[in-house]
């Protein structure tokens, strides 16, 4: 019996022993990977493809090795160990996924890039070869990366060791903020040649919004552009702007009853409310019923974009030169394309100057020479600010976009849920929402004895137009009073809509309750409330939500994408 002990006793003594001689192993591999790491977002943030080539290949090196010392039996003993055995689990996953991270996805990644970055396009034609090619890798690299992301987010680096947490941390921040990134070029890669001509001629129907004139999507339907793609060429095939579409006495489609109590039947009576609903697909209904009524055919893709947008679009294609002499750049077209008309021209003049300016921004993007990448960074601050909307007509072509950023308002919601979104529409009939300025904030507050918690958002909305806004400005510009608003005063519908299964908890504007409409739009509690504000006034709307279950929420913010970005600013609340 005494043999026995001594030899279990002498057992764990050498299980000890291996698994500290592995430890110190594992952490010679970590402690070259962490800098490493480092040196490999530095390189992600600057493009530097050559620098990240040669820091993925060192950490391959060091990632296999810790990977392998990590796989074997006895490792998972020592997660098992009270105390320190998270440290070995940590260690564990951070090593396998580094392993998997360099050999499946940043180094095959960079090869890509490379390919993709020499395939620019040339007259407006993509190289669709180039992107179906990428497909595979970059599907296993999106999977790798949301693999990891996943893994890594589940370990707590505050009951790790200093060292060991910090190499989670490093790794994580990386991971996380790649996943969404490599993901996005994965869909595009799936998307794009078929959407581009790839087997057959595509019709794309391009909504630009007007934000002079808000919408909940950013701005009133104003002008359309239909682009053609054959095998990656894309030219444009026609356009039309608001006054070709009649006012009708009833909706050219049926509206969801939801959205009616809301917004009205004017949703489906006026072209240029085609972006008011949050739901994009019904957006994208609408703008297919209106393009088919004037005998055009349904288009294949309905894609929404606002003048920041283009504005983007002009920053990677370079200034645009107009007859007058001057260039149209991304830092004049609000004040060229939307300022300018309404305060110097008349309807008919306004219409012709922008639908010209219009068209020349799309045949410009459609003959640059640029590549998908160049595309892709010119186009990825519009799309995190929910400026650029995509509907597909075929199911497994729309499969791709959606839950993503580019699915439309609602989508956006859903994606960030709990999250309280904020839309603002115009009730003006004018322009004057160039001079509208707009913060907004908001607040969780524990008030409650069931320990759900009350969410309150306030929008506060100023009217920086000149006292004699009223007098000065053209019709176009203030409306002319046709919706029952003085000229110069700024009416505005906002809808706050709250997390999913959350209860709407009273409107307050300027501190007195008010009445308000209500409704669930897209699953989503939603509360509409009126401001009308005279130049240099101000006014304040509380909206406020119950949560539907106990315990923090930390809610995002979102709102109606805005020719300004709006203040986000911290608000006083208070229990009610």
């Amino acid at each position: 019996m005494l043999v026995v002990s001594w030899v279990l006793f002498g057992a764990f003594i050498l299980t000890l022993v291996w698994i500290g001689w592995r430890a110190w192993l594992v952490k010679d591999e970590l402690e070259a990977l962490i800098p490493l790491v480092e040196q490999a977002k530095a390189a992600t943030e600057v493009r530097d493809l050559d620098a990240l080539e040669a820091v993925a290949g060192e950490t391959s090196e060091h990632a296999a090795r810790a990977a392998e010392l990590t796989s074997e039996p006895m490792w998972a003993m020592a997660e098992a160990m009270p105390i320190v055995g998270a440290n070995f689990s940590a260690v564990r996953v951070v090593s396998q996924n580094l392993d998997a991270l360099t050999d499946t996805a940043v180094l095959p990644l960079t090869g890509i890039v490379r390919q993709v970055q020499e395939s620019a396009s040339a007259g407006g034609e993509f190289d669709l070869d180039t992107m179906a090619a990428a497909r595979e890798p970059l599907s296993a690299a999106a999977g790798t990366f949301t693999t990891a992301a996943a893994e890594l987010n589940t370990i707590d680096p505050s009951k790790l060791l200093g060292p060991v947490s910090e190499g989670v941390t490093s790794l994580t921040e990386f991971v996380v903020q790649a996943a969404p990134i490599v993901d996005a070029f994965d869909r595009a890669a799936q998307a794009l040649p078929p959407m581009l001509g790839s087997d057959e001629p595509r019709q794309i129907l391009v909504m630009v919004q007007n934000g002079a004139e808000l919408r909940t999507g950013g701005g009133i339907s104003g002008s359309f552009i239909l682009l053609t793609a054959t095998q990656g060429r894309i030219s444009v095939a026609a356009q039309a702007d608001a006054a070709v579409f009649p006012v009708l006495g009833e909706s050219i489609i049926e509206i969801p009853e939801p959205v009616v109590d809301l917004y009205g039947e004017v949703v489906g009576e006026w072209v240029q409310n085609t972006t008011m609903p949050s739901d994009f697909e019904l957006t994208a209904e609408l703008a297919t019923a209106w393009w088919t009524s004037v005998g055009y055919a349904a288009p294949d893709t309905v894609v929404s974009l606002d003048v920041p947008a283009l504005a983007a679009m002009l920053g990677a294609i370079g200034p645009i030169p107009l007859d007058d002499g001057r260039s149209l750049g991304p830092e004049n077209l609000v004040e060229i394309l939307l300022t300018e008309p309404y305060l110097t021209m008349d309807g008919e003049e306004q219409t012709a100057f922008q639908r010209m300016i219009t068209r020349a921004v799309f045949s410009s993007a459609m003959s640059a020479s640029l590549s998908p990448l160049k595309w892709g960074e010119a186009l990825m601050k519009p799309i995190e600010e929910g400026r650029i909307s995509v509907w597909n007509a075929r199911p497994e072509e729309q499969a791709v976009f959606d839950g993503t950023q580019l699915a439309g308002p609602a989508a956006r919601h859903a994606s960030a849920d709990p999250a309280v979104s904020i839309y603002l529409n115009d009730a003006t009939a004018g322009k004057l929402d160039l001079f509208l300025g707009v913060e907004m904030g908001i607040a969780e507050l524990d008030c409650r004895s069931d320990g759900r918690h009350d969410l309150v958002v306030e929008v506060t909305l100023t009217n920086e137009a000149p006292e004699d806004a009223g007098e000065r400005f053209s019709d176009t510009m203030t409306g002319a009073g046709l919706a029952g608003i003085p000229r110069g005063q700024i009416a505005t519908n906002i809808t706050a809509a709250g997390p999913a299964g959350s209860f709407v908890g009273g409107v307050r504007i300027d501190g007195e309750l008010s009445r308000t409409r209500l409704a669930t739009e897209s699953g989503f509690p939603s509360s509409v409330a009126r401001v009308i504000l005279a130049p240099g006034e101000s006014k304040t709307v509380e909206f406020r939500f119950v949560a539907s279950g106990t315990g923090d929420v930390n809610p995002d913010l979102l709102h109606t994408p805005l020719l300004r970005v709006p203040a986000i600013t911290e608000i006083d609340a208070a229990c009610r």
